[in-house]
């Protein structure tokens, strides 16, 4: 079975702390973490808010030299 992965920050204003040892808090920035039962507790609760994954960097587009 193939793990899912959620993209995930804390609300405004709440600390979420992660199931798992070291049981560290959610940084306020985007986190991917792997979709767990408790994950979604706190999305209905509103404890977190789903958001998009962050888009890979673009590749830096070749500049033309001036003439």
């Amino acid at each position: 079975m193939e793990l899912r992965i959620l993209c995930i920050r804390p609300a405004p204003g709440v600390r979420v702390r992660r199931p798992d040892p070291p049981n560290d808090f959610l940084p306020d920035e985007p986190t991917s973490v792997v979709e767990h039962p408790y994950w979604w507790r706190r999305l209905v609760k509103g404890d977190v808010l789903l958001c998009d994954p962050t888009p890979a960097e673009p590749a830096p587009s070749p500049t033309q030299a001036e003439e």
